[in-house]
């Protein structure tokens, strides 16, 4: 739809074929050292160490359905509709402000938190709840929006987007998504130190209404 009424190529929301090993790679080694990082721990604090309970308590077509549901329906979803999509088309609006990055981020994330209500309300959530996971989700989505910034590469944001959902830790998980955050802080600095800023890179369309 995006692409047909809108006018727009892969390439312009963010899919871009020769960005796929190196996002495999990046996802691959982040869920190595979730699980490195969790054997320490437990190791440490424990003593010894379980399995997670998610392995010993289903079956392995389950936790692969959960997986491909995760990858293919919410993470790439979400992902190309508010990261490669929303986020750029809202940023391409500010012409010449000097908070366009932080403006574009700021709606873009905000839309993606809204949008999580409804099924915050059909799990019979009560507005405390649902007001404190409406927050965690717009600054889970700023998180996401870093790392498709930084590094231009949205399946590197949907790999990362499936390991928030689904850690899928082998022993029982004392750390995950702290992990997460602490690599996209640290790649933050590093795309500061090597391009002098964050930002929107490669975009060539708007989309046309």
């Amino acid at each position: 739809v995006l692409m047909k009424f809108g006018r727009l190529s892969f390439s312009d929301l963010g899919i871009k074929k020769d960005k796929l090993f190196s996002a495999l790679i990046g996802v691959i080694t982040l869920w190595i050292i979730m699980n490195l990082v969790n054997v320490i721990i437990g190791i440490f604090k424990e003593g010894s160490l379980s399995i997670n309970y998610i392995f010993t308590n289903y079956k392995a077509t389950v936790i692969f359905g959960e997986f491909i549901g995760q990858l293919l329906g919410n993470c790439l979803f979400e992902e190309i509709v508010f990261r490669g999509f929303l986020l750029v088309q809202i940023y391409k609006k500010f012409k010449n402000s000097r908070f366009k990055l932080f403006a574009s981020i700021f709606i873009s994330q905000m839309i993606f938190a809204l949008i999580h209500i409804p099924n915050r309300i059909i799990a019979g959530m009560d507005f405390n709840s649902i007001l404190q996971s409406i927050i965690l989700v717009f600054f889970i989505g700023v998180l996401f929006s870093i790392i498709y910034l930084a590094t231009d590469n949205i399946f590197l944001a949907v790999g990362v987007h499936l390991l928030w959902n689904l850690p899928l830790i082998i022993v029982e998980q004392f750390a995950g998504q702290i992990i997460i955050v602490i690599l996209i802080l640290l790649l933050s600095l590093v795309s500061n130190k090597t391009s002098g800023k964050i930002g929107i890179k490669g975009i060539d369309k708007e989309i046309k209404v």
